[in-house]
């Protein structure tokens, strides 16, 4: 028996059809794999750039989030977790701030006391003890309302002004500061809350350096305070260190003075008005 076998090629000239059906084929698939995947990333991408740009409030926002079952119960998951974290900061923050507020009642007494001790020395050590830890506890109200200024209605405002009140005050105390470039600059701002800001790093500059100096300058939409000084300065290692809560360098760890709140604070308040606290190794310090 003779048999022969004949191979048929599918891409020969003459299958010209089959190859442009497999084409065809091909291409679909293709563009159904990208439109899928589209599907799927566009509302990853999304919920990463919410997740990211979480508000300080902590509220995730699903709305407008259109995507697959799988996705939307990443998305949900996710925003009970955060939810769940907010929750727990703010029983913790509420107890921390009721606590501190308290105890400013039986600090206002121990004022009193005090003026009644007949020994000077012995009496002046007992207010200063007194001022220490009430300021210490002021800081910690401040901190745990961060940067919303206790509810405090934004108004526009002279910074010029509103430093110039803070450098009286350092004057008051015995502290000068020399007063550089002066340029006008107004703000929308919650006074209070910034006013502190400014104290706050004014003061390190007053306690902890030397010949301070301020100014206020104008660059463009941003308006900017710059506080410096001629003292050792920051290590290096301790110029990203310096925002965090309860962190204190060489020097005010010698001194033993300041509750480790007072630029932190600082910095949460100037991000709540769209703005930035820096510090530099030419210690300088500029509040935008």
């Amino acid at each position: 028996m003779n048999a022969k076998l004949r191979a048929v090629s599918l891409l020969s000239a003459d299958d010209v059809a089959f190859r442009i059906a497999i084409m065809l084929t091909a291409g679909t698939l293709l563009a159904l794999a990208a439109f899928a995947s589209r599907l799927i990333a566009k509302p990853l991408a999304l919920l990463a750039t919410r997740a990211r740009n979480l508000p300080a409030n902590g509220v995730l926002k699903l709305d407008g989030l259109a995507s697959p079952t799988e996705v939307r119960d990443v998305a949900e998951a996710l925003e009970a977790a955060t939810s769940r974290t907010r929750e727990l900061l703010q029983q913790r923050s509420l107890a921390l701030g009721a606590l501190s507020h308290d105890l400013l009642s039986p600090l206002a007494r121990m004022r009193l006391r005090a003026e009644d001790i007949v020994d000077d020395h012995a009496r002046g050590r007992m207010l200063q003890d007194v001022r220490e830890m009430a300021e210490m506890v002021t800081d910690v109200l401040a901190y745990l309302r961060g940067g919303d200024g206790g509810g405090e209605a934004a108004t526009r405002i002279s910074l010029v002004s509103l430093v110039q009140v803070v450098v009286d005050e350092c004057a008051e105390e015995g502290a000068l500061l020399e007063e550089r470039a002066y340029e006008d600059s107004t703000v929308l701002a919650q006074p209070t809350a910034l006013k502190r800001a400014i104290r706050n790093v004014l003061g390190n500059a007053v306690k902890y350096g030397r010949s301070p100096w301020v100014e206020v300058l104008r660059r463009g939409n941003e308006a900017i305070v710059a506080v410096g000084d001629s003292g050792p300065g920051v290590a290096p290692g301790d110029l990203e260190r310096v925002f965090e809560p309860f962190f204190r360098g060489d020097e005010a760890r010698a001194a033993g003075e300041g509750s480790g709140l007072g630029l932190p604070t600082a910095k949460a308040i100037a991000e709540a008005h769209g703005g930035a606290l820096r510090c530099r190794a030419s210690r300088a310090s500029a509040l935008s």
